[in-house]
């Protein structure tokens, strides 16, 4: 089951209204998924059921690039898990690799683009709260 792994309260540095997560990549909702990436999100979820974190998973294909985009209320990092890429921040490019962390504020337009030809490019996106995705329509398991 989806999030079967939710401890409340029993995990030391966490109370009991905020949970401790183990979830495994296989919890993850597929998204969405095109000739350029696939999207996955995990929800971490609280006691009342409202999600209080999204992790989304990017698998950006060589030569792939996201859709230019921004969060109007939300701040977002992200890290580069494997490969090479360029982040386009409001227009001004920046090449990064695996290891880097990027911090995307309110309002900035932002992109990826995978800088090989051969190599897929994984990152995650770390959200507070219930990242809600407009255009995209959820695949059902």
């Amino acid at each position: 089951m989806v999030g079967s792994n939710i401890v409340y309260g029993e995990v030391p540095g966490f109370d009991g209204d905020f949970p401790a997560y183990i979830l495994n990549i296989e919890d993850a909702e597929d998204v969405y998924e095109n000739n350029q990436y696939k999207v996955r999100d995990l929800y971490f979820t609280g006691k009342e059921g409202f999600v209080n974190w999204t992790l989304s998973i990017t698998n950006l294909k060589p030569k792939g690039q996201t859709r230019g985009h921004s969060h109007p209320d939300a701040v977002e990092l992200c890290r580069i898990m494997s490969g090479e890429a360029f982040i386009y921040l409001d227009g001004v490019s920046w090449r990064v690799k695996a290891g880097s962390f990027i911090m995307i504020g309110k309002t900035v337009h932002h992109k990826v683009v995978n800088a090989s030809e051969t190599t897929e490019c994984v990152f995650t996106s770390d959200f507070p709260g219930h990242l809600v995705r407009d255009s995209f329509v959820r695949k059902k398991r």
